[in-house]
């Protein structure tokens, strides 16, 4: 039996403080092709209409820029957090919609630890834990150092392996 003392000692863990810097980068690089060509259509324009028309777009893409690169990155990984117990993995995010996801690992099918070009730039990783439930079941755990996510990786593989196998349904009896 699991003393739930032990279970409530396991302290909550934050992503990596370079992953607020990886999400303001894909802010920047989303944006970066809508205000080239907002830029060329401005220098383009020579109609009145066209020109207030740029003005909007432009106003309405630095202020989901400013947004999105500056507030909402903080914010989501300020709102980040997880922790491995004995027997699952729990997950806590969100800034305006708060999800929260547990994991128990005799519930997990398969795990993996992906990067994209940008988390690999910042030597960054995600965790994605995927399960035998429904959609949404599943857990992706990003902003963790590389290290960091291979290790939890090994160890969650480990206590899956420990387990031992259940009896029924054997064939050898």
């Amino acid at each position: 039996m699991v003393d739930e003392d032990d279970l409530s000692d396991v302290l909550w863990q934050a992503p990596a403080p370079r992953y607020v810097t990886s999400l303001r980068l894909n802010v920047m690089l989303v944006h970066s092709p809508f205000l080239a060509v907002l830029a060329l259509v401005f220098r383009a324009g020579n109609i009145p209409f066209a020109f207030n028309v740029v003005l909007l777009l432009g106003a309405m893409l630095l202020a989901s820029f400013v947004w999105f690169g500056l507030f909402w990155s903080s914010k989501r990984a300020m709102h980040l957090k997880y922790r491995v117990r004995h027997l699952d993995i729990n997950l806590v995010k969100g800034y305006l919609f708060r999800h929260d996801v547990s994991v128990s690992f005799n519930r997990i099918q398969h795990i993996e630890v992906s990067q994209n070009p940008i988390e690999r730039l910042f030597e960054l990783g995600t965790l994605r834990v995927f399960t035998a439930g429904t959609f949404g079941s599943d857990l992706h755990l990003p902003g963790l150092p590389n290290s960091v996510a291979h290790k939890l990786k090994a160890e969650i593989l480990s206590a899956i392996n420990l387990e031992e196998p259940s009896d029924e349904g054997s064939v050898a009896g």
